[in-house]
């Protein structure tokens, strides 16, 4: 049992510890009971069946939570189809309702670098006759309203929604940037199979499967050195270990 509790501290989901446990839970004198009762407690454990279980009387039966949640309301049952009763309660585990958020985008993916720069030829960004009596603030209007417009004849502002979604403790900078390259490899590697670009497509493959490999790699093992340094530092203090993993 030890060993089980000691693998669960890296899952931050509710734990509930259920089952028929054969031991005689009100006996407190009892050594098996008491050696049960304190590794309940150095992980954190809540007993919550506090009645008879079995027909020859005693609770040997258990629901276990983390201390902090709710406390749960267990119904004991007499059945006739076992000598053990039957235990039924109910989970207060509910996922939080998602966030969306809504934000202004152009799809980038379709935007042709040939077209725009055709349509930006012919603008008035680049006839003289328009911008020659031009300075300053009047010339930083004129090429952003030249690239706006064109840009909305193109690729206009879509507004899109998004689900909110929170960052595991273990990714951080790195895996950012990581995640940031290997978007950018996969962009290349479209516009080169749908020949925007230049560059050999085969080079674009090989790029974004080195990338994908890095992005995979990195979170496993940033992952796998932050719970083990978490657990190492805390590993004298199982209780604390335990809680320190309910965010």
């Amino acid at each position: 049992m030890s060993d089980v509790l000691d693998r669960l501290p890296t899952y931050a989901d509710p734990l509930v510890l259920a089952g028929d446990l054969n031991i005689w839970l009100e006996c407190t004198a009892d050594q098996h009971t008491v050696e049960f009762c304190e590794l309940l407690d150095s992980y954190g454990l809540v007993q919550q069946v506090h009645d008879v279980t079995h027909d020859a009387g005693g609770t040997l039966d258990i629901v276990c939570l983390r201390g902090g949640l709710p406390t749960l309301s267990v119904d004991v049952h007499e059945t006739g189809l076992s000598d053990h009763h039957l235990l039924c309660w109910t989970a207060p585990f509910c996922r939080p309702d998602p966030v969306y958020l809504t934000a202004d985008c152009r799809l980038w993916r379709s935007f042709s670098l040939d077209a725009f720069l055709s349509a930006l030829q012919a603008s008035a960004w680049c006839d003289e006759q328009q911008f020659q009596q031009l300075h300053g603030e009047a010339l930083v209007q004129l090429y952003d309203d030249t690239v706006t417009a064109l840009l909305n004849e193109q690729i206009p502002v879509c507004r899109v929604s998004y689900r909110v979604r929170a960052s595991s403790l273990w990714f951080d900078d790195e895996c950012h940037t990581a995640k940031q390259a290997l978007r950018l490899s996969d962009r290349e590697r479209a516009a080169c199979r749908a020949g925007l670009l230049s560059d050999a497509s085969s080079a674009a493959a090989a790029s974004y499967r080195s990338q994908c490999h890095q992005y995979v790699t990195l979170p496993r093992q940033k992952e796998s050195a932050f719970w083990s340094k978490r657990i190492n530092a805390q590993q004298s203090q199982p209780r604390q270990l335990w809680r320190s993993f309910d965010v």
